[in-house]
């Protein structure tokens, strides 16, 4: 029978948010204002883990001191140093420790934290790197310390895994950089992947998904695919065009109504790409600040988060888009990305799916969801795998063939039975 792997659940295209940085007054937002209000939100803190706990640090201060398990010393757990704006839930008094904060905001499964490395410093492949013209020294391997450490961080003060690092410094990829750090994959298991940059959003007529800048399933059949996922650092502020196509930019002149406006335009164009392309993209900003202040860098307005919600959370419940946390997308797309699926059909009464993939079972265990083609006789169907039974709605294409969606894990029996 006819068989396919398509995006989660046959969505039209993936969207994954990131907040970098881990502002506190930023995931406050999202916990307090947004995941109340909408049901499909989804985002992906990258937090440097200074924010949570020291390390005791090496005498040259080159490194981080070892304990007898071979882990990395936690010097202390930090005090709450939330800065809380007007009408935060959050103050210093109810929150003791940055890890009762971060535990908190992402207890309910919208906030997933990942690993931003730990202090947040350059990574470079040398000992002295140029950057922005300036020459600065940063003891080569620290890269290795700050993934590791960050790790343990997450794992042991938060009581996390995060398979997925947010690189600081993500549009800076240099060939020499790129090398280090696909050979530091190559022999380190701490990490899967890693998200880089790729600058503002598209502007309308793009014609692929490449030049829309999305993620698309063949680039992560390579090791450098994975170390440099695709994701757009986006400011409140961002030229776009309107929907008659004229283009339109903003400067330090133009209104704080037109600068947010110019902002939500392009990010809704972003979602229709993913949509158009089939594909998976990424937005990523820094922190959130209140209508009443000034946004500046990387930073964005409540009101446009609000207003993306607006626009996604429809294309959610009618299951057009697939709004996920990075971890979940990551490895979706990494599976598929190595996937063979095929279908058999015996006496019109079963549909067995083979689906294996090239990833370790142990870390990857996201189910694919599998369009495949049943007999047109049947009125009801059900899919059977992992020792679970569960109804099938039935579906039918333009040529009134007609088709299910199947979850299933990579290397796991399914049937589909009617």
């Amino acid at each position: 029978m006819p068989s396919q792997i398509v995006n989660k659940n046959g969505a039209k295209g993936v969207l994954t948010l990131i907040s970098d940085d881990g502002d506190q007054r930023t995931a406050d937002f999202f916990y307090t204002k947004v995941a109340p209000q909408y049901s499909s939100f989804k985002i992906t803190i990258a937090l440097p883990t200074s924010k949570v706990a020291t390390l005791a640090t090496t005498s040259d201060g080159k490194g981080y001191q070892m304990n007898s398990s071979g882990g990395y010393s936690f010097s202390s757990f930090l005090t709450n140093n939330y800065t809380a704006m007007s009408g935060s839930s959050l103050t210093k008094s109810s929150l003791p420790k940055m890890t009762d904060f971060w535990k908190k905001v992402s207890s309910t499964g919208t906030i997933e934290i990942a690993s931003h490395s730990h202090t947040h410093g350059p990574w470079p492949a040398h000992d002295n790197l140029v950057m922005d013209g300036s020459t600065v020294v940063w003891p080569k391997g620290s890269a290795i310390k700050e993934i590791r450490a960050s790790a343990q961080v997450i794992r042991n003060a938060l009581g996390q895994e995060t398979p997925f690092i947010m690189r600081p410094g993500g549009s800076f990829m240099t060939t020499d950089v790129s090398t280090y750090f696909k050979s530091l994959f190559d022999t380190d298991t701490t990490y899967l992947g890693m998200r880089s940059s790729n600058g503002a959003p598209p502007f309308k007529g793009m014609t692929t998904a490449n030049s829309a800048k999305l993620n698309t399933v063949t680039k992560f059949t390579t090791k450098e695919g994975r170390l440099t996922i695709a994701t757009l650092l986006v400011r409140g502020y961002e030229a776009a065009f309107n929907s008659a196509g004229t283009a339109f930019a903003t400067n330090s002149s133009s209104s704080k109504s037109t600068v947010q406006n110019a902002g939500i335009s392009a990010w809704k164009q972003y979602v229709d790409y993913a949509m158009q392309f089939g594909q998976w993209g990424s937005i990523a900003f820094h922190s959130v600040v209140a209508d009443s202040d000034t946004a500046e860098g990387y930073e964005v307005y409540d009101s446009q988060v609000m207003a993306l919600m607006n626009y996604v959370q429809p294309l959610v419940e009618s299951g057009d888009l697939w709004l996920a946390h990075f971890s979940d997308a990551a490895k979706y797309y990494f599976e598929w990305s190595s996937a063979t699926v095929s279908a058999s059909c015996y006496n019109d009464e079963r549909v067995e799916i083979k689906l294996t993939d090239k990833e370790t079972d142990e870390r990857f265990d996201e189910p694919l969801t599998v369009k495949v083609e049943i007999p047109a006789t049947w009125e009801t169907a059900k899919l059977t795998t992992g020792g679970k039974t569960t109804a099938l709605v039935i579906h039918s294409d333009a040529n009134g063939a007609q088709f299910v969606y199947a979850n299933v894990v990579p290397g796991n029996a399914a049937t589909v039975t009617k």
